[in-house]
């Protein structure tokens, strides 16, 4: 196809990639895969990133406080899950690792994780 040879040897970003070498990565995918039978895909990767932060901010506040686990979830740092984050901005918007994919034969392939 004229479409797939268009794009082919192109980039693009991502959250996550289930063919990434990253050890927290990795065992997101096994586990995932060894419960559903499935591959996940980056939308169950930052759910369950999603659950994870906010059951560990609401562990390190100590009490089922919305404040409280607000600031524990904005003092988080060097978040290793499905996906990485390095720690939150000034406008509470995480600082993560980007996954760069390129597409080899019409197909997505994992390139390299880029980390801030």
């Amino acid at each position: 196809d004229n479409e797939e040879a268009a794009v082919d040897g192109s980039f693009f970003s991502s959250h996550f990639s289930p063919d990434t070498d990253e050890p927290s990565a990795r065992a997101f995918v096994d586990t995932y895969q060894a419960l559903y039978g499935i591959v996940p895909t980056g939308g169950d990767a930052v759910s369950y990133d999603a659950v994870r932060l906010l059951l560990e901010a609401a562990a390190r506040a100590g009490r089922l406080d919305a404040d409280a686990i607000r600031q524990q979830l904005l003092a988080t740092e060097q978040y290793a899950g499905a996906t990485r984050i390095a720690g939150y901005n000034e406008n509470r918007h995480p600082t993560k690792s980007a996954v760069i994919m390129t597409i080899e034969d019409g197909a997505k392939k994992f390139y390299q994780q880029v980390d801030p």
